[in-house]
């Protein structure tokens, strides 16, 4: 818990939550092979279980890498770390702190023509999270996640308005708003939201 609150307040990794070597390679070329060893022997020993994951489909038209980036710089932003790449720290309503990762895998429905990614959400920690991660933070990442395709489309279209539509993107489309409303029941789509509108050919 100590290793937890450390990382949380420095924002930076303690050797002894991870087992690569990543938070090491800065300090190689200004520590010596004695110094480093200890924290080598160290290294994980004290890694937390994953407390927590959730699975979210990747529409064919986003890069799996992008979508990772593009949620790391936006939701994840305030909350990386500085010294491991793609490891975010974040302390929630009851003062529980965990480290979270995204990564993504080949979707192993052969018959989802649409999403052909999976991003993976891990939550590692010594409590189970509460809603704060489990529901608001998986909505906002659902929902940056379903707007990603959508402006796919828009580059797409925008370059060649006469470009034909596959079907995925079709029903990607038609189910758009049933998809959100999913996402955020409360938001409804009427005359006076704004609504961006493309023309399709």
């Amino acid at each position: 818990k100590l290793l937890l609150e450390s990382m949380y307040k420095t924002r930076k990794a303690p050797a002894e939550l991870f087992v690569d070597r990543e938070d090491d390679e800065s300090r190689a070329a200004t520590t010596t092979s004695e110094e480093l060893s200890p924290q080598v022997s160290n290294r994980g020993m004290y890694a937390c279980p994953v407390q927590y994951q959730h699975e979210f489909p990747l529409h064919r038209r986003v890069s799996p890498s992008q979508a990772v980036r593009t949620l790391h710089s936006s939701i994840l932003q305030n909350f990386m770390l500085s010294n491991r790449s793609g490891i975010s720290v974040y302390r929630d309503e009851s003062n529980n702190i965990y480290y979270m990762n995204l990564a993504y895998r080949k979707s192993i429905r052969e018959d989802d023509d649409e999403n052909s990614h999976v991003i993976e959400l891990l939550v590692y920690g010594i409590e189970q999270p509460g809603p704060v991660i489990t529901e608001e933070l998986v909505r906002l990442l659902q929902r940056k996640l379903l707007m990603l395709p959508l402006d796919a489309l828009s580059s797409v279209l925008n370059k060649n308005p006469q470009y034909n539509l596959l079907t995925t993107d079709m029903s990607f489309i038609n189910n758009f708003s049933r998809r959100l409303n999913e996402i955020e029941p409360e938001i409804e789509l009427d005359n006076n939201s704004c609504v961006r509108t493309y023309e399709l050919p």
